[in-house]
């Protein structure tokens, strides 16, 4: 019975899609369906005028994203437990920031690219897949670094999958594989040659995590290998929604900013793991110089960040934003209670992305206006 009611409902799809978003509703034909299916569009600044590519790509758009929350559910009722640990596992704030990356990315396209943004169903629902996309991309790589850092979480964080053998390595490793390729088709159903940007993702994300180079070992150079791994999800899509899908205009100063800025902001996240990565020879900032002098690294270079923007995008206006959002971060990183630091590893984090996260609200009105 749910098997016919799933064929049923992503047979009946244009039809719902039609009653949903075209003008007839409810006094629709088969021709008011062919027409909305078939009509030409402009989705993330690709011009489709013949019918039957235009019924393809919308349609493909449409049953991926259905797809994709079909295997959710299924994977929910068949393994419930597994299913519940990896959303405990998901880490709501990296996965906010990667998206936060495709909006960084669809900006500068926006004001630097020439690109333009047609407000239809399809293109939100392609800017949608490719935002699942993302957070399944760097799912993926979490899932690898958990298999190599098991060790280390057995110290740091205990209740990973793999530490509370809720699941093999051996399965939890196929999901990573299956999820890393669902990925890369995704972004493919949006921009074909974006995928090769979101497969250099994973390839950094490889190299900085997994043997023979484990990259995460080395400081710096970490989080530098990793700083343009997440560059290339900014310019994956700048490059869907620019004209022509060029690089060509891309400001080059406020892209090596955010490599900069991340490089030496990325650290935060190491600071829960100081005694998992210590005990498992993993040389991050805060191991090599303590968690005292650590924060006080990561707070400096955050502060830092937060006045180059200003320059990099030559928005004085923004100058008091940028002072009172990185002096807000360092007291956040560096402040003291008690002798005891008033914001735990964890809190840290995620009050730090949200000032980052409100500055970078600030700073896209002041650009847009």
């Amino acid at each position: 019975f749910v098997t016919y009611i799933i064929f049923f409902f992503f047979s009946a799809l244009p039809s719902l899609l039609t009653i949903m978003f075209a003008d007839a509703h409810f006094a629709i034909t088969s021709a008011s369906v062919a027409g909305f299916i078939a009509s030409p569009t402009n989705i993330l600044n690709n011009p489709i005028t013949n019918p039957l590519n235009a019924i393809l790509v919308k349609m493909t758009l449409v049953y991926s994203i259905f797809a994709t929350f079909l295997t959710a559910a299924i994977f929910y009722r068949i393994k419930k437990d597994i299913f519940i640990a990896f959303l405990k596992n998901i880490r709501p704030i990296q996965s906010l920031f990667h998206i936060g990356l495709v909006g960084i990315g669809i900006g500068l396209a926006l004001i630097f690219g020439d690109g333009v943004f047609m407000p239809n169903p399809f293109s939100l629902l392609a800017i949608g897949i490719l935002t699942v996309a993302v957070v399944i991309a760097w799912y993926s790589t979490v899932i690898f670094n958990d298999i190599v850092d098991i060790e280390i979480d057995k110290i740091s964080n205990p209740t990973r999958p793999l530490v509370t053998r809720i699941i093999s390595a051996r399965v939890y490793n196929h999901i990573g594989i299956a999820l890393g390729i669902i990925s890369v088709i995704m972004v493919a159903f949006v921009s074909y040659h974006a995928a090769i940007l979101i497969i250099f993702y994973h390839a950094l994300s490889y190299l900085y995590s997994m043997p023979p180079l484990r990259l995460k070992r080395f400081p710096l150079i970490a989080t530098l290998v990793a700083a343009i791994a997440l560059f290339g999800i900014v310019i994956m899509a700048y490059s869907i929604v620019a004209r022509e899908h060029s690089l060509h205009n891309f400001p080059v100063h406020i892209g090596l900013l955010l490599i900069v800025a991340y490089t030496i902001s990325l650290p935060i996240k190491d600071i829960k793991d100081i005694a998992g990565d210590k005990k498992n020879h993993i040389y991050t900032l805060p191991v090599i110089f303590g968690e005292k002098v650590g924060r006080l690294l990561i707070a400096s270079g955050i502060f830092i960040s937060f006045g180059l923007s200003v320059f990099a995008f030559n928005d004085l206006a923004m100058l008091w934003p940028a002072l009172l959002a990185g002096a807000l971060c360092f007291w956040t990183l560096v402040g003291v209670r008690d002798k005891k630091f008033i914001f735990n590893a964890h809190n840290s984090v995620a009050t730090v992305f949200v000032i980052v996260a409100l500055y970078g609200v600030i700073l896209a009105v002041s650009l847009f206006s």
